[in-house]
């Protein structure tokens, strides 16, 4: 499968995704006029942002290559390369920092860096989108048989938890988005 097929079939012709992206965008203030998206993947949520809110300045950052240039090329946002923990950003550069499906996937010592870096760079707002009490099953390689979550989560995430993720900034609202929520 292509990263367009990919793409199309994951995000543009999934009804949960597109309701999801609509719900995350809907909670970006008014008054916002940049945004980063911290592991942007293809660029689907910028894209799509893009349409709804050209006011909006964005830029995505994204670790894979082959992402970043599809983002670029195909949809036509702007993503560069970074990582999480190190974002290359002035404190506060941006109105609101989004975080969406990336949170669950890091290592501890680049999750918790990148908790700081994300407050560190918003200047007023920040959104994350994480699996919410996710009741984490894990498979067994056959071959090394070794664990392993088969989305390759390592945390779940709940109100204490959601609490305590950014002290600098306040919950605001936690949204429950599809049928996993």
């Amino acid at each position: 499968m292509t990263i367009d097929e990919f793409v199309k079939e994951a995000f543009f012709s999934n009804p949960e995704e597109m309701q999801r992206f609509e719900q995350l965008i809907n909670l970006i203030p008014e008054n916002a006029r940049s945004i980063l998206d911290v592991g942007c993947g293809p660029g689907v949520f910028l894209y799509l942002l893009k349409e709804k809110r050209k006011e909006i300045k964005e830029i995505g950052i994204e670790i894979s290559e082959n992402q970043i240039r599809y983002a670029n090329n195909v949809l036509g946002v702007k993503v560069q390369y970074g990582s999480a923990d190190d974002l290359k950003f002035s404190e506060k550069s941006f109105d609101v920092v989004t975080a969406l499906e990336v949170l669950e996937h890091l290592p501890y010592e680049i999750y918790e860096r990148a908790c700081i870096e994300i407050s560190r760079v918003a200047k007023s707002t920040i959104i994350i989108s994480v699996p919410y009490n996710e009741d984490r099953g894990f498979i067994m390689c056959p071959v090394c048989r070794t664990t392993f979550n088969p989305n390759y989560h390592i945390r779940s995430f709940d109100e204490e938890i959601l609490k305590n993720i950014f002290p600098d900034f306040t919950l605001s609202k936690i949204l429950k988005i599809g049928k996993s929520n």
